[in-house]
């Protein structure tokens, strides 16, 4: 699982405005983000795949 406190300070002020299912998402999957713009694509991501279902 991915700790958010690993996040920079800006990633977590990020992460705290996606949906929680997007949140949860990203916490169960472990993923590492680099920079906000790669949040801003995984979460796009997640709610365009919630989206087709």
């Amino acid at each position: 699982m991915s700790d958010q406190n690993a996040f920079s300070p800006e990633i977590r002020e990020k992460f705290k405005t996606l949906p929680s299912f997007v949140q949860e998402s990203i916490m169960q999957s472990g993923v590492k983000f680099n920079s906000v713009k790669e949040l801003d694509d995984i979460a796009a991501d997640i709610i365009k795949a919630a989206d087709e279902k």
